[in-house]
């Protein structure tokens, strides 16, 4: 499929697949909870929303998939814990 790729700003970045939006928001550089909600990621949507840096705020949005990255023993290869909250709780997502 092709991928289009609009720049919003530094913090949010908004590709499009197929029909389907996916909102990228890096959190690593806002300064305060308010600079979260001014980027819209906790507006109610159908939108896949990849949040980077997500602890860095405190309330998270209540329906998502919590993605860790950790170092492996393996060169150039990392482990990954999926976690489902809200909707996505009971998710077996080890057995995808």
């Amino acid at each position: 499929k092709k991928i289009i790729q609009k720049r919003e700003n530094q913090w949010r970045k908004t590709f499009k697949i197929g029909k389907k939006n996916i909102h990228h928001y890096d959190l690593y550089r806002i300064k305060n909870y308010k600079d979260a909600l001014e980027l819209g990621m906790f507006e109610i949507s159908e939108d896949i929303k990849i949040i980077e840096w997500p602890e860095l705020i405190k309330d998270k949005p209540i329906n998502r998939i919590d993605l860790k990255f950790m170092y492996s023993k393996l060169e150039d290869s990392r482990k990954v814990q999926i976690k489902g909250f809200g909707k996505w709780k009971d998710y077996k997502f080890n057995e995808i």
